[in-house]
């Protein structure tokens, strides 16, 4: 079993500057369609890969496939994030309690909810991260 030591959690910083966010807001406008998932990202015998499908300055929509037995250990995100299983079975660790996703099943985590995750078979699924005000409404 890989125990991948997870950076995908980490949302990047709101905070720009002026020129940055004035170049930027041109993003958060953009609309796009992402098809054909399976053949844009195989999976990879012994392997987690991922594609970033949308990062702006409000989410971040990510897709990941993990062969099965690959893991990621416990870790946090400063974003509220969604997971969507596609296809597959996790095994999906959250306030102590272990659950099996299968194709459809949900996940919602509020920002720094410690988690983990290990597939239980080659398994497809989309990660959304919105990005949060850390100075608003933290709980």
């Amino acid at each position: 079993m890989n125990n991948a030591k997870s950076t995908h959690c980490q949302c990047k910083s709101n905070e720009k500057s002026a020129d940055q966010a004035q170049s930027n807001t041109g993003c958060m406008q953009t609309s796009s369609f992402h098809t054909e998932m399976s053949t844009e990202l195989p999976l990879v015998k012994d392997a987690i890969t991922s594609r970033v499908l949308v990062d702006n300055q409000l989410l971040s929509i990510t897709e990941f496939t993990m062969d099965e037995g690959q893991a990621l250990s416990e870790h946090t995100s400063t974003c509220a994030a969604v997971v969507t299983v596609v296809s597959g079975n996790i095994l999906f660790t959250m306030k102590g309690e272990e659950k099996n996703l299968v194709p459809g099943d949900v996940v919602y985590m509020r920002p720094h909810e410690l988690h983990a995750l290990t597939a239980a078979e080659a398994t497809r699924f989309v990660l959304t991260q919105v990005k949060v005000d850390e100075n608003k409404n933290r709980e």
